[in-house]
Parts: structure tokens; sequence; C-alpha cells
């Protein structure tokens, strides 16, 4: 070596240089790629704080505080700052299946939150339809990127239910239809993947809306035939799962739903009929839980809708 470098000393320097140099690149570019990765993890570390902070407000927070008398000025201060996490975090999802399912139960949640019908919410339907949409949009873009999973499918049928019960409020009916319509196709084609009674749990799911958005237009006809469906559906789940309290709850409402429109329509033996069927159901549940509130109200209804029959 020492005899090559002095037979050709310029090459031989010019060797080292170029030698030298490359060192130093590769230092630099190995170097470099140190403190992106360094970056990347920090970045990744605050995306994944601000998730856990969403969760948290929407979640944990809010929840804690809900029943607390004065704590609607707190409760939508939480609800604003939760969206602008959330819709901070949606601008940065990419194509992150994970985290389009994770925003999309987060808007959902906010949706509940902020005005839907039937819970201690904030009273704007308007904001609650706008966080709807953006979960159910993501929840769009996680079947559409596919495979999706069963979980995945029930989920974007759940998002079509609440948007549609969201805009019945505000009478946007033909919206309401459509959604109707596409949650059931996606549980009639989820169908196919489960076993024939978790079919009609999921099923029974699209005939309420269905009877309750066709009621709510006063299409009593149709009405009918999404609870005499959903009806249906639930006296075969009970009959396959005796004795559980969620099933035989919604069995009786079933039952009071058909009533009612059977009263509606002056088929007052027919109705009349339901109504015992539900109140039976209803007074089993009351024995079953005496200190239960709500079992009480229930059966308030079977005997109040009894009597004006």
């Amino acid at each position: 070596m020492a005899k090559l470098v002095k037979r050709h000393k310029a090459a031989a320097i010019a060797s080292a240089l170029v030698a030298v140099s490359i060192i130093a690149g590769l230092g630099a570019t190995l170097w470099e790629a140190h403190i992106d990765r360094i970056d990347r993890d920090r970045a990744e570390r605050r995306f994944q704080d601000v998730r856990r902070l969403a969760n948290s407000i929407l979640f944990e927070m809010h929840d804690a505080i809900e029943k607390l008398p004065g704590a609607t000025a707190a409760r939508e201060l939480l609800v604003k700052r939760a969206l602008e996490f959330l819709d901070n975090l949606a601008s940065e999802r990419g194509n992150d299946n994970a985290l389009r399912r994770e925003l999309a139960a987060g808007y959902l949640r906010l949706g509940q939150v902020q005005g839907q019908a039937g819970t201690a919410n904030l009273g704007n339907t308007d904001r609650a339809i706008q966080s709807l949409r953006k979960a159910l949009k993501l929840r769009e873009e996680v079947a559409a990127a596919g495979p999706t999973t069963v979980a995945d499918q029930q989920n974007l049928a759940i998002a079509y239910d609440r948007l549609a019960n969201a805009l019945a409020e505000g009478g946007a009916w033909k919206e309401v239809e459509e959604c109707d319509r596409k949650a059931l196709a996606v549980r009639r084609a989820l169908a196919t993947r489960l076993s024939e009674l978790e079919a009609d749990e999921e099923l029974a799911n699209s005939y309420y809306s269905v009877g309750l958005h066709s009621a709510g237009k006063g299409e009593f006809d149709a009405a009918l035939t999404g609870y005499l469906n959903y009806l249906e559906a639930y006296m075969r789940i009970a009959k396959a799962q005796p004795g559980v309290d969620d099933i035989q709850w919604n069995l009786a409402l079933a039952h009071k739903r058909v009533g009612a429109l059977l009263l509606k329509k002056k088929q007052y033996s027919e109705a009349y009929d339901h109504y015992r069927l539900a109140q039976g159901i209803d007074e089993m549940l009351r024995r079953a839980h005496p200190n239960d509130s709500d079992a009480q109200m229930d059966l308030t209804f079977d005997l109040s809708d009894i009597a004006l029959i």
C-alpha cells in the first residue's frame, strides 16, 4: 500500500478525498435520518396524546359531569374542545383505517351529546347532524378501503341509523329514507356472514328504524309492516335465547309499537292483544327488578294504552 501511494500520489490523494467525502456524506445522512426518526417519534407521541385526550374528554370527563346540576356550560365547553381535537386528528388521518374507526366512534359520541333524541343532550340537532355526517363518511371510507370486518359493517349500519334519527328531528324525510335503505342493504349483505340469530338481531334494528320513521312521516301501513318485521325477528330471538332481559324488553316494545299502530287504525281487539302480551312481559321484568324505575314506567305505558283501548 505504501509503495502504491508513493507511485500514484495524486490518485491516492484524490481517492482519499473521495472516500472522506463519502464517509462524511454518509455520516451526515445517517445523522439526519436519526434526527428525522426522533422527530417522527416525537410527532407520533404527540399525536397519540391528542387521541387519548379527545377520547378522555368525550368518554370520561363528559360522563363524569353529565348529570351534575348546572353542568350545561361545562359540557358545552368540553364538546367544543373535543370537536377541535377530532377535527385536527381527522386532518392527519391519511389511509389509517384504525384511526378512521376511532375518529368515527368519537364523532358518533359527539353527535349523541350534541343532540341525540332520547338522551340527555345539549339540544343542538344541527351540530349533531354535522358530527354524525363526519362519522358516517369515515365509516364509509373504512368500508371502501376493504376488506372489512363484521364489526365494520355493523358500525356502518349504526352510523346510517344515527344520522337518520337526527335528520328525522328536522323532517328531512328524503334523506332519512335513503339512510334507512342503505342501513338495511348493509345488514342484508352482512347477514350472509352471520348466524341466523345474529342476522335477526342486526335486521331488527333496521326494521325498527323503518317503522319509527314511516310513522313519523304519517305512513302508517309502512310503519306497521316495519314493526311487524321487528316483532317477528324478536319472537325468534326470544325463542332462541329465553329469559334474557334486554331481549324481553325489545319483545315487549315490539308488541307496544304494533299495538299503537293497530289502535290508530281502530283495530281495537288486535291492539288489545298486543298490549296484554307486552303487559305480561313488563310485569315479569318489574318483578325481577322491583327497584328499577324504568321497568315501572314501561308498565304504566301498557296500562294507560290498555285503558285507552
